[in-house]
């Protein structure tokens, strides 16, 4: 008998329960740390929403659901491994909750309906292992998954709309600073002074063309390069799903407007001037 564990969690600083504890729970399990598969990361997650995940297709009379495992490299390895090992032996895979395979239900049903077919028991060792009442814990995981993802989008419409800063990654020559709007406290950026270097430094960026030669002397990455010199907020703006507004907080420099932009506007200005003149030309 083949013993294996799947371990995840879709965020580096997930609130659930950790890769450590789920790596334990394995070790108590007996099973061989060879044969424990870890998918950790925010890339290990699967969106209902992102066509990119999930895909549903009809072809030749058949109804097809695709899923992505590019997220899940160790899951996809764990699953072709084991499909493999069940042709000379018995296999079962442990998890320790069935929402470590996937918060979305129609995964998690087709995947195991998919390995019992190559005769591979799955187990969780801290959750039912009853069918029907499985089915109801991944039905209810997926509307908290659903529930959460909601209120999050929320709280960044709110935040977009009011021009403050959505959080993430520090940017260059800022600190950090907590506000409160509607009673709540939210954190947001202003800009920071002592930090004349990082200043200095996107302004530098934002104004020049990439080169190694300049990575190298401003001590970057080329990837930091194309990360601030892309980035709106830097020029006042903050971005959303796409969308992008003046933002709240002062910008390190000016906008900078491409020659395609400049382009077009001298258009409008030319158009609205054309306008004009027919107009008084009608009057007259």
């Amino acid at each position: 008998m083949i013993e294996k564990y799947y371990a995840r969690v879709s965020k580096k600083k997930d609130k659930g329960i950790s890769i450590n504890a789920q790596v334990s729970d394995a070790l108590k399990e007996k099973i061989s740390k060879k044969r424990i598969y870890i998918d950790d990361g925010k890339t290990a997650g699967l969106d209902n929403d992102n066509p990119k995940d999930i895909k549903f297709f009809i072809k030749d009379h058949w109804f097809w659901a695709g899923f992505n495992l590019k997220k899940r490299p160790d899951f996809e390895r764990m699953i072709m491994e084991s499909i493999e090992d069940s042709k000379k032996d018995k296999v079962i895979i442990k998890v320790i909750r069935w929402d470590r395979f996937s918060r979305v239900s129609a995964f998690q049903k087709l995947i195991i309906a998919f390995l019992n077919i190559s005769k591979i028991i799955c187990i969780a060792t801290h959750d039912t292992n009853d069918p029907f009442a499985r089915s109801i814990v991944g039905e209810v995981a997926e509307k908290e998954r659903d529930n959460v993802k909601e209120r999050i989008d929320i709280t960044f419409r709110y935040k977009f709309e009011q021009g403050y800063y959505l959080g993430g990654k520090l940017k260059k020559g800022y600190k950090r600073l907590k506000i409160i709007l509607n009673g709540k406290e939210y954190k947001t950026l202003e800009l920071d002074p002592t930090k004349k270097k990082e200043i200095e430094m996107v302004k530098i960026i934002k104004r020049s063309k990439y080169s190694k030669e300049l990575c190298k002397k401003l001590g970057i990455h080329p990837q930091t390069f194309y990360n601030i010199k892309k980035d709106p907020f830097y020029e006042g703006y903050v971005e959303y799903q796409g969308e992008k507004r003046k933002g709240k907080h002062k910008p390190i420099i000016k906008e900078m407007v491409s020659k395609d932009n400049k382009l077009e506007r001298a258009k409008k200005l030319e158009r609205k001037k054309l306008e004009k003149e027919i107009k008084i030309e009608g009057k007259a």
